[in-house]
């Protein structure tokens, strides 16, 4: 089903990036960034385009020449955010992020210049308090041309080769989310090679066992469907020509891949080829995290901080 722009803001959910980005300006309370080794001039850009389309706001959190400096080589005027002075220690800026958070001076975490690990290391020293389940992982949102509304995907940055518990915990972690988006009983595909069980393929095996959770109740809140193909997941054509009957094909709202290389493939190919707009945030910690990489769009940083900003909502 192919619906053209318009008709995408007339759905009950948030459809596009653009409804996205209407949805984080429109929020009553203001959201406020902590940027651990804020010198990071890209990341510094993304901010405060935020900030001047009312999205966001943000504390810059680090040593405060090396920030300034960043700053002016961005022409971004020295005033535009607080500063918080910290050593040259990178866990120590991480550290000092994740205070801000447990204090509730921030709803949300933005990566600068620092390893993803540092960071990490950092909210999981406080994992009781902060962490939702048992792990983290990465949600993706893509809007594609040719489909009706905005997909999502998890994990194509973290989670290596997921078993049962980190997938049931994935799709755990993203339902806030797409709450928050406003999809409110999500349809959920658990892809693989084929649509039959094997035992040769675990990855259809951890399916089946998510189905059945999903119908018994222990996983709520969601419609899920799998063992199942991208082309039946995305495509009711595709799921008819191949006998199966599902309301989750040709209107999946997220795709739960089987391993790390498949989800960062599918990632790859939709940007690069497909030119898909992305965004994609840290789920499972009690506020979302903007892990962003140097080689992302401004555009799809600003996407991402948006996405953080709704996300935040959910928490």
């Amino acid at each position: 089903m192919v619906i053209s722009n318009d008709e995408k803001e007339n759905y009950h959910m948030i459809a596009s990036f653009e409804a996205m980005m209407a949805r984080a300006k429109d929020r009553k309370e203001s959201v406020t960034i902590a940027v651990p080794a804020a010198n990071d001039e890209p990341v510094l850009e993304a901010l405060y385009t935020a900030k001047l389309e009312g999205i966001a706001d943000a504390i810059l959190i680090g040593d405060e020449d090396e920030i300034e400096l960043a700053l002016k080589n961005c022409d971004i005027p020295q005033h535009a955010f607080p500063i918080f002075k910290t050593s040259t220690s990178l866990s120590e800026q991480c550290d000092a992020a994740v205070a801000m958070v447990l204090e509730g001076e921030a709803k949300c975490i933005m990566k600068g210049l620092v390893q993803t690990s540092v960071l990490l290391k950092a909210i999981l020293k406080h994992k009781s308090a902060l962490l939702r389940g048992n792990s983290m992982n990465h949600l993706a949102a893509f809007e594609i041309e040719g489909y009706h509304k905005l997909l999502f995907m998890s994990d194509s940055a973290m989670i290596i080769a997921p078993n049962l518990e980190q997938k049931y915990q994935m799709i755990k972690n993203a339902l806030p989310v797409l709450k928050a988006f406003e999809i409110t009983c999500p349809k959920i595909a658990t892809l693989c090679a084929k649509e039959e069980r094997d035992s040769k393929m675990q990855a259809t095996l951890d399916a089946q066992a998510l189905l059945e959770m999903n119908q018994s109740g222990q996983l709520d809140n969601c419609l899920l469907s799998g063992p199942m193909a991208m082309d039946a997941a995305v495509s009711k054509a595709a799921a008819d020509h191949k006998g199966i009957s599902s309301k989750v094909s040709g209107d999946v709202d997220i795709v739960i891949m089987p391993s790390i290389e498949s989800g960062n493939i599918f990632y790859k190919t939709l940007v690069q080829l497909s030119e898909a707009d992305s965004a994609g945030i840290v789920v499972g910690a009690s506020v979302p995290i903007v892990l962003t990489s140097r080689s992302d769009s401004a555009k799809t940083k600003l996407n991402a901080i948006a996405m953080a900003v709704i996300a935040a909502s959910a928490e």
